[in-house]
């Protein structure tokens, strides 16, 4: 699967990155939204990471931008962040994101959302 993880953070974005290629996934890193509208079409991701809180557009707004995009409508698209009340799953929502994970990722919590991913995409290709 390819990966685009999107988060001003270089720490946060490496490790993430780390996570997938652990599990054998080809990942993309930006450090902005501006820059992941930049690349997606090239990078063509099957899954999104955004961090929600970037200095350039918070992750709201660009997974927005992404929803209109045809390369992005139907990709998974997955909120990260520090933060997580009802507030910011319900902005989630509205924003078009699949799931929201709280940072620090970890590994069993990406499995299992990869898990989930498998399981619709194979449903949806049925």
């Amino acid at each position: 699967m390819k990966v685009l993880i999107v988060d001003d953070h270089i720490s946060s974005a490496f490790i993430t990155g780390q996570l997938f290629e652990i599990l054998g996934h080809d990942v993309h890193i930006v450090h902005s939204a501006l820059d992941a509208l930049m690349v997606v079409e090239d990078v063509q991701p099957d899954l999104v990471m955004v961090d929600i809180s970037m200095p350039d557009i918070d992750g709201y707004e660009l997974c927005r931008r992404l929803r209109k995009l045809p390369v992005a409508r139907n990709i998974c698209i997955i909120a990260q962040s520090g933060w997580c009340n009802e507030d910011n799953l319900e902005q989630a929502e509205e924003a078009g994101f699949n799931q929201y994970l709280i940072k620090p990722v970890e590994l069993n919590a990406l499995q299992a959302l990869l898990s989930s991913f498998d399981t619709v995409t194979s449903q949806s290709s049925n």
